[in-house]
C-alpha cells in the first residue's frame, strides 16, 4: 500500500490580465481523490498514469499521463475506476495584485476600518498565528523580523520560504508589521504572529501547493490562513484542505481577484472561505475588485495600500491581494482579544460588524472597532466534546453532528422506563478552555426535537452532592426548539477536576392519561456552553 508524502510541485506562469481569468492547468498532470488512503495502481495503469506526489491526510494524489493521454481523457478513465471519487487539473493560480500607481500614494486603510479605536482596546496577541501563503515573506525585513515563526516553501520543497519578488512581504506587513517600534508601518494586528508559507514562484502555482500550504498551516498551529492569490479553477483538492482547516479551528480568507467582473476567483469562491474585495480612497468598490454580493463576502481597503517591501523599506500596492490581509489582520486581531471563539464564531463577528458600502458584496467592509470586543462584551462558546446515550436502545450520529444547526444530528432511540414511559437521555460534555472562576452569566443551549407532547428536563451534574441538579424543563412540539439555561453565579461546583462540565438533557413519554407510550426518537443539535469573562 503507497503512503502519502510530500513531493515536488510543478509551476505555472504568474501574470495578471485585465480581461476574464482562465481556467489554466499543467499540461499532462491532474490530482485524483481516492476513496480510501490505499492509491489503486489498476487506476493509474488503466489511465496511462504514472504517481508523481500525495498530499498527505486529504486522499489526494498528483499523477503525470504518459504519451499519448490528454489530461481530458485521463480525468475520465481515472474517473471509471471504483476507488476513484474524483479527479481534476492541477490548476494554476497567480497572485491577485495589480501594478503600482503612483495616484495611489495614500496611507487610509486603517482610519477606514477604525483601527485606531480598535487598537486602545486590544493589540490582539502573540498566540494567534497567521499563515501566510504567498510569494514567502522577507524574513529579515526589520519591520517584520520579530513577528516571523517557522515556516514552508512549498515551490523548492525545503524550509526557506524567503519571498523572492515581493507580493508575500507586502501582504505580510498589513497583516501584522510591528507595532510601535520607531520605523515604518503598524499592521492590523500588530502582535500576530506571521508564518510564510511559499506557494508562489517566479511561474505562479498550483492547486497541489496551495492545498499542502493550508494543511501544513491548519496542522501547525495557524488559526487564519491569508490566500493574496487565486484563479478561474474550482479545485476540489484546494476546498477538500480549506474544509480539513476549518474542521481544526482555522479560518481562511481569499482575495476575489482584480478583473471587475461578478465571476468567481477561487479559493475565495468557495462558500468555506472568506472572500475578500477591495473597497478604494473613498470606501466605495475598487474598479478592479471583483464584487457579487452573492460570493464577496467582505470587503477592505485594497488600493493605494503602504507595507513592508522586499528591499526592506516600503513601498505602496493594489489589489484585492492587499484587502485579503486587511480582513486576515482583522480576524488576528479579534481572535487576540477573544482567543476562545471558534471559526465560526470569528466569521461572524466579522461579517455582522461591517459597515455597508453597497449591495456588491454580502456584508459590507471591516469596521474593527465595533468587531474586536474584550471585558464582559466578550461571549465565549464551546461545543460539546462528547455526547452519549444514558437511556435509549440506539444512538446515530456523534459529537461533531451538535456543533451545528445543520439538520445533523445526534438521535437517540427512547426505551420503556418503569413509571416513566418511553424515555431518552444524552449526556453532554464541555470542556472550556477557562476556568469558572473567569467567567459570569454561564448558559448551556440545546436544540431539541421530538415527538409532539414529550417533555424535555434539563440537567447539570453537581461536582458538591454527586447528583445531577434539575433546571427546566420544555415540551416538544414535534419540530426543533432552542432551550437555554442559565448557571447561578456560583458555577465553580458544576465543574470537575478536569475543569468539564455535564449536562444531562431527558426527554420523556408518559405513560399515563390512558394509553400507551410511544417509541420516540429524540435528536439533538447545535450544543453549546457559552459566558462571559468576568474582567
Amino acid at each position: 500500500m503507497n503512503t502519502f508524502f510530500r513531493g515536488g510541485l510543478a509551476l505555472t506562469a504568474l501574470a495578471f490580465s485585465m480581461s476574464a481569468f482562465s481556467q489554466d492547468f499543467v499540461s499532462g498532470e491532474a490530482l485524483v481523490k481516492f476513496k480510501s488512503a490505499e492509491i489503486s495502481p489498476t487506476a493509474l495503469t488503466k489511465a496511462n498514469a504514472t504517481l508523481k506526489n500525495v498530499i498527505p491526510g486529504l486522499n489526494w494524489a498528483v499523477v503525470r499521463f504518459g504519451a499519448g493521454t490528454s489530461v481530458a481523457n485521463g480525468i475520465a478513465l481515472l474517473k471509471t475506476h471504483p476507488n476513484v471519487e474524483t479527479a481534476e487539473p492541477n490548476y494554476r493560480y497567480q497572485a491577485a495584485r495589480i501594478p503600482d500607481d503612483p495616484l495611489f500614494g495614500q496611507l487610509y486603510g486603517m482610519v477606514q476600518m477604525r483601527a485606531p479605536q480598535a487598537w486602545d482596546k486590544s493589540l490582539g496577541s502573540a498566540n494567534v498565528t497567521v499563515a501566510v501563503l504567498d510569494t514567502g515573506t522577507k524574513l529579515d525585513h526589520p519591520d517584520l523580523a520579530a513577528k516571523i515563526v517557522p515556516g514552508f516553501d512549498f515551490v523548492d520543497n525545503d524550509n526557506d520560504p524567503n519571498d523572492e519578488s515581493g507580493h508575500g512581504t507586502h501582504v505580510s506587513g498589513t497583516v501584522g508589521a510591528s507595532w510601535n517600534n520607531g520605523m515604518g508601518v503598524a499592521g492590523v494586528a500588530p502582535l500576530a504572529k506571521i508564518m510564510p508559507l511559499r506557494v508562489l514562484g517566479p511561474a505562479g502555482g498550483t492547486s497541489e501547493g496551495i492545498a499542502l500550504a493550508v494543511k501544513y498551516a491548519a496542522d501547525n498551529g495557524a488559526k487564519i490562513v491569508n490566500m493574496s492569490l487565486g484563479g478561474g479553477g474550482a479545485a476540489q483538492v484546494m476546498r477538500d484542505a480549506i474544509v480539513y482547516a476549518l474542521n481544526k479551528g482555522t479560518l481562511s480568507f481569499a482575495a476575489s481577484g482584480n478583473n471587475g467582473v461578478t465571476t468567481k476567483f477561487y479559493p475565495a469562491g468557495f462558500p468555506e472561505c472568506v472572500a475578500v474585495g477591495a473597497t478604494n480612497q473613498g470606501d466605495t468598490r475598487a474598479g478592479f475588485s471583483n464584487y457579487g454580493a452573492d460570493w464577496v463576502d467582505i470587503a477592505a481597503p485594497g488600493q493605494g495600500i503602504l507595507s513592508t517591501t522586499i528591499d526592506g523599506a516600503y513601498g505602496f500596492s493594489d489589489g484585492t491581494s492587499m484587502a485579503c490581509p486587511h480582513a486576515a489582520g482583522a480576524a488576528a486581531l479579534i481572535l487576540g482579544a477573544a482567543p476562545s471563539l471558534t471559526a465560526a464564531q470569528l466569521r461572524q463577528r466579522i461579517e455582522s460588524t461591517c459597515d455597508p458600502v453597497g449591495n456588491w458584496v454580502a456584508f459590507g467592509r471591516v469596521n474593527l472597532d465595533r468587531a474586536v470586543v474584550v471585558g464582559s462584551g466578550a461571549t465565549f462558546n464551546w461545543g460539546p466534546a462528547a455526547i452519549s446515550m444514558l437511556e435509549g436502545v440506539s444512538t446515530t450520529g456523534n459529537v461533531t453532528q451538535v456543533t451545528t444547526s445543520d439538520n445533523r444530528y445526534f438521535t437517540i432511540n427512547s426505551k420503556a422506563v418503569l413509571r416513566l414511559g418511553q424515555v431518552s437521555s444524552a449526556q453532554m460534555t464541555f470542556r472550556p478552555n477557562r476556568q469558572a472562576s473567569t467567567l459570569t452569566g454561564l448558559k448551556v443551549k440545546v436544540e431539541l426535537g421530538a415527538v409532539a407532547n414529550t417533555t424535555a428536563n434539563f440537567f447539570v451534574f453537581n461536582n458538591l452532592t454527586g447528583k445531577y441538579d434539575y433546571f427546566a424543563a420544555d415540551t416538544m412540539t414535534g419540530s426543533d426548539r432552542v432551550k437555554e439555561i442559565s448557571l447561578p453565579a456560583n458555577a465553580a461546583k458544576y465543574f470537575n477536576g478536569n475543569n468539564e462540565l455535564v449536562a444531562l438533557v431527558r426527554v420523556i413519554d408518559p405513560s399515563s392519561m390512558g394509553r400507551a407510550p410511544r417509541n420516540f426518537t429524540a435528536r439533538f443539535d447545535l450544543a453549546s456552553l457559552s459566558g462571559f469573562p468576568a474582567n
